[in-house]
């Protein structure tokens, strides 16, 4: 199942510059064509003919190549907001640290129930990672106390990453708080 999906996010990634490309074309055609128009309002203009339509159509080919390429190198951001007016499509890596960012928001307001059924769907999606399983720990100890828990979520981090991996040195330094913290009480 995730293979699929991976594989159709790989399809995805790669269809998005020429789907960029042909509405840049569509928008720079426009906006040349609109200029043209505008143009023969003007005294001595000459009238719109085949000439002008080539032109507009031949320009308007490199303008979107170069279009293309900055937003390609800017982001989606920007894109989505010259072409649509909105911000852009998001891949599933943006949509994991949006969905992350928005777990750490509610456990540092309090809201510990609802972070924890957050990060128990992230859980559900990708088990094995381990920010969101890292998370679920601080979650589990300093909203509900739940030490034990807590404390599975952290081995399980541990098994999964090497020693020199960032998560696992960090779950091992939480497990020691955890314990610390638990013997304490």
């Amino acid at each position: 199942m995730s293979e699929n999906i991976r594989i159709n996010a790989k399809r995805e990634r790669d269809r998005r510059p020429i789907f960029r490309f042909f509405k840049f074309y569509l928008w720079t055609t426009g906006v040349l064509t609109l200029l043209t128009l505008l143009s023969r309002a003007f005294p001595g203009a000459t009238p719109f003919s085949f000439k002008h339509v080539a032109i507009i159509l031949l320009c308007s080919i490199p303008l979107s190549i170069l279009c293309t390429f900055i937003i390609e190198k800017v982001g989606g951001v920007l894109g989505g907001i010259l072409v649509w007016g909105t911000f852009g499509s998001f891949n599933p890596k943006d949509l994991f640290r949006g969905e992350i960012h928005k777990i750490k928001y509610s456990k540092r307001m309090g809201h510990f129930d609802q972070a924890l059924q957050m990060v128990n769907n992230l859980l559900h999606e990708n088990p094995d990672n381990s920010e969101a399983m890292l998370l679920k720990a601080q979650i589990l100890w300093e909203g509900f106390g739940n030490a034990p828990t807590a404390k599975g979520c952290l081995n399980k981090i541990r098994e999964l990453t090497s020693e020199d991996d960032k998560f696992h040195r960090w779950a091992t330094s939480y497990l020691k708080t955890v314990t610390e913290m638990e013997e304490k009480n």
